[in-house]
Parts: C-alpha cells; sequence; structure tokens
C-alpha cells in the first residue's frame, strides 16, 4: 500500500519535493519530440506556479522532477484583486478602457467550492 503524501508548512519556508508520473500499463509514449514537449510544458507550467525545476529526468515511461517551492508571500491577493489585475491586463492586451473591463468582464458573484472527493 502506498504511504501518504508529505506535505510541508508552506509558511516555514522552501520546500523540497522529487515527484514521480509512470505511464499506464508502463507503456513507452515519451519518444524525443514528446519529451521536448513535456519539458516545454514543465517550465511553463513551473514559471506560472513560481516554482523552480532542480533537475528533471524523463525516459520512456515515466519521469522524476526536483522541485524546489518557495516559501509563500505574507500576503495573497484576494480574489477580487486577481479578478480586477486580469481585467487590467486583458484590457491593455485587447485596448479597452480597465475601468470598463472591471465592472463588465466578470460577473460581480464570483463563487468557489469544493469539489467532492
Amino acid at each position: 500500500m502506498r504511504q501518504p503524501r508529505l506535505k510541508l508548512d508552506s509558511r516555514i519556508g522552501q520546500a523540497y519535493y522529487h515527484c514521480i508520473s509512470r505511464v499506464v500499463d508502463r507503456r513507452f509514449i515519451f519518444g524525443s519530440n514528446e519529451k521536448e514537449q513535456f519539458v516545454h510544458w514543465m517550465q511553463a507550467y513551473a514559471q506560472f506556479c513560481g516554482l523552480h525545476i532542480l533537475t528533471y529526468c524523463i525516459m520512456s515511461n515515466h519521469f522524476h522532477i526536483l522541485v524546489e517551492v518557495p516559501q509563500r508571500p505574507g500576503v495573497l491577493p484576494t480574489d477580487e484583486e486577481l479578478l480586477r489585475l486580469y481585467a487590467v491586463v486583458h484590457g491593455e492586451i485587447h485596448r479597452a478602457r480597465p475601468f470598463v473591463l472591471t465592472c463588465l468582464l466578470f460577473l460581480p458573484n464570483f463563487r468557489a467550492c469544493a469539489s467532492p472527493v
């Protein structure tokens, strides 16, 4: 039986994780093109999440990634602040007025709910 995952408290400091995943039925699906695409997606995801990939190894049926997760900032933005920031960035891309986008881009009732496990 698999052991439960160990997850460190993000307020303590940086953490390091060794991530492993294997292809279903241990099939050999990663050729050279697939490995290049996987690395591209992995780096984009790490940049988006603010992670640091220390090293990785991609084999034809599984991969290993060593990731450094930096300490979380003390104060995280609220949902409303994130939506307002996105509206401003969206307005700059589409050359619209940010005030109008903030009011019209998102519905006023933002909801988030936990999904059943």
